[in-house]
């Protein structure tokens, strides 16, 4: 994100040390895909920091920042003196940001962990199912983008914003655990109001028929959002249902209503009913695949899906300006892509570069 906001973002990582997400997505375009999402804008440096010539490269790499992110867990850097203390030696206004699953204090503050873990002990993977059904799986890691990464990135600019006023830098703490824990006040609310917590027991879950999935005849789906009466009204109407207009504002009849609206839905398919409703204010929207949503008119018109040819389709950047254009950076092919010229920039010679990557520091 800070890159495709028009940041110089140089990304370190270990020799040998793969990162997961290439390992899932090892070959042609779907590399591609991550390599120009993931990695966009970014130079990729190969640099084994544990050795005493890499950390002082690292050390010299942050004395010319701005901002120093880190995903280790805690006080992982600092034993090998590369921690915030470290860093605000040699240059006072950094911005030293740690974005690890459980912050820096805690009893799960060195616990290895993935999305999932985070997920599962926020309480948000146990709201994703209906009662009585197994939890599913979101298609994005929901903690380490919205938890994690988003958040940080909202952190690292307000103490931008706040450095401007003071002169110093600071050292910044998230968790995405925490991230996640923030964003779980609706079923919370719900638990106060239900008395205990199960999956479906809120709105946005399922529990109101009126903002739920139905299956169609050919078995796509709907998704049906009508939360407004006036909406809600309308979908009766379209749907050949104002019958059930009393039942849909008692909710102790709501599992009927929902039944009723499922047969209802069952007897077209989703392109049918995607005609019926294009263009209304019933809230109602097909369920489109990954493939036809890179088609979408709106998508295209906003420029969000776009085509680089040659290359696969992409998901652009969700940024719009009215004066500034966010960058849309190239992309390493590879890790460790840049490794050389970032070296020369920082005043290295071709001696110095041989000598390294005789003691293994780089590759």
């Amino acid at each position: 994100i800070l890159a495709q906001l028009g940041a110089e973002v140089t990304s370190v990582a270990m020799p040998k040390m793969l990162d997961p997400l290439l390992a899932w997505f090892a070959g042609g375009a779907a590399k591609k895909i991550i390599m120009s999402t993931v990695y966009a804008g970014k130079k990729s440096v190969f640099l084994n920091f544990k050795k005493e010539e890499g950390r002082r490269l690292i050390l010299k790499m942050a004395a010319r920042s701005d901002i120093f992110v880190e995903s280790f867990r805690a006080g992982a850097l600092e034993k090998i003196g590369l921690g915030y203390r470290d860093l605000s030696k040699v240059n006072p206004k950094i911005i030293y940001c740690s974005i690890s699953g459980y912050g820096q204090t805690g009893p799960y503050r060195r616990r290895g962990s993935h999305d999932i873990n985070y997920m599962a002990l926020s309480g948000f993977l146990s709201m994703l199912a209906r009662r009585d059904a197994d939890p599913v799986l979101p298609p994005v890691p929901m903690g380490d983008l919205a938890g994690g990464s988003l958040l940080a990135v909202i952190a690292i600019l307000a103490a931008l914003w706040e450095r401007r006023k003071s002169g110093k830098g600071q050292y910044l703490d998230t968790s995405i655990l925490d991230g996640l824990f923030s964003m779980m006040f609706l079923p919370y609310a719900a638990l106060m109001r239900e008395k205990e917590d199960y999956a479906g027991c809120l709105e946005t879950t399922g529990r109101d028929p009126f903002y739920c999935v139905y299956p169609a005849a050919d078995g796509r789906f709907l998704a049906v959002g009508a939360v407004e009466s006036l909406s809600r009204s309308l979908l009766l109407r379209l749907t050949g249902r104002e019958d059930l207009a009393a039942a849909s504002c008692d909710q102790a009849r709501w599992e009927d209503v929902r039944g009723e609206l499922r047969r209802t839905f069952q007897k077209k398919t989703m392109k049918e009913w995607a005609d019926i409703f294009e263009g209304q204010e019933a809230c109602v929207s097909p369920v489109l695949t990954i493939r036809e949503a890179l088609v979408n008119p709106q998508l295209i018109a906003r420029g969000r899906a776009r085509r680089r040819r040659p290359g696969p389709a992409l998901p652009g950047h969700p940024f719009s300006f009215s004066r500034s254009r966010p960058r849309r950076g190239l992309y390493p092919e590879r890790i460790g892509q840049h490794t050389l010229s970032v070296l020369r920039a920082l005043g290295l010679s071709a001696r110095q570069i041989q000598d390294l990557r005789r003691r293994r520091v780089i590759v």
